[in-house]
């Protein structure tokens, strides 16, 4: 049976994904450029992904990465070949990988690339039907939403076969990394940041709890497995120090409130794994929309 747990940043499994993560960018194109950038602070969180990813999809399955780079969909395509690999991004794409590692192509009739859908996840409805994946990944996708993450989360559902398994990663808002920033007077989210060419923003329109995120998923009717945050890259003494500190304060707390954190809630992710479930129960979960009587009071 797969372990619920999300695999450890620094374990074993991880650290040989980090190496074959490295061992796949070294080439000079403009993908592997990138990659190398982008890998100076996602790297093992990629790498988790990948561990998590070997021990969920079997061969014959149907896998889809809903707002991807399409760095693990092109890896599960080159390790698994009888699954089905399917991608959508805001962009689009085409990215493989060859004996020179990571590569991308505009050629369509490419069989070793993982086609990467343009579809803007946030608006759009998904090009496939119902029940059609045993596996959907949604890693670090919800902050980036301006508007809703309910369109999106109800496409996910709604593709995802009844005993399908769907991950999801966002960043904990609540996290001890973000209670040290906001001590030092910055804002606790993790990516602040405008982009310095319009065309392009990689601010984080809203980063989330673990309690919201916890009402989202029950709120659309989606049986709730595993919901858990965990660090994707080494910690420093002081924020280790500050979740001890934090989760003995929490435990302190609990008898006398109605809402707490999770005993271990303060790590830098949010991870969510769970199952398609049953109906929706609302789309407009309280933590998240503000109530229309409060609006129209104003």
């Amino acid at each position: 049976m797969t372990s619920l747990a999300p695999p450890k940043w620094n374990s074993q499994k991880v650290n040989e994904a980090v190496q074959q993560l490295q061992s796949l960018s070294t080439s000079n194109n403009r993908l592997n450029m990138f990659l190398r950038g982008y890998f100076v602070d996602s790297l093992t969180r990629i790498a988790m992904n990948l561990v998590l990813l070997r021990q969920l999809i079997r061969p014959g399955d149907c896998y889809l990465d809903v707002g991807s780079l399409g760095i693990e969909p092109a890896i599960v395509k080159s390790e698994i070949p009888s699954c089905m690999v399917k991608a959508l991004s805001y962009e689009g794409n085409r990215i493989g990988v060859g004996p020179d590692g990571f590569f991308e192509t505009d050629d369509p009739h490419e069989a070793s690339c993982v086609h990467i859908e343009q579809v803007d996840v946030e608006r759009q409805k998904f090009p496939f039907p119902e029940n059609s994946f045993d596996v959907v990944t949604c890693f670090e996708v919800l902050e980036h939403l301006k508007y809703s993450p309910i369109p999106m989360m109800k496409e996910i559902k709604r593709v995802l076969k009844p005993q399908g398994c769907l991950v999801l990663t966002t960043p904990n808002i609540n996290s001890a990394r973000s209670v040290i920033r906001m001590l030092c007077g910055r804002s606790p989210q993790q990516c602040t940041y405008f982009h310095n060419s319009l065309e392009y923003g990689i601010i984080h329109p809203k980063e989330y709890t673990v309690e919201e995120v916890r009402d989202l998923f029950a709120s659309l009717g989606f049986t709730v497995e595993l919901l858990d945050t965990a660090d994707m890259r080494p910690t420093r003494f002081p924020e280790q120090a500050l979740i001890l500190l934090l989760s003995a304060a929490n435990v302190a707390v609990r008898p006398f409130l109605k809402q707490i954190a999770y005993h271990n809630g303060f790590h830098e992710k949010v991870m969510v794994r769970a199952k398609k479930g049953g109906p929706i129960v609302s789309e407009t979960p309280v933590s998240l929309f503000e109530p229309t009587l409060r609006r129209s009071a104003g």
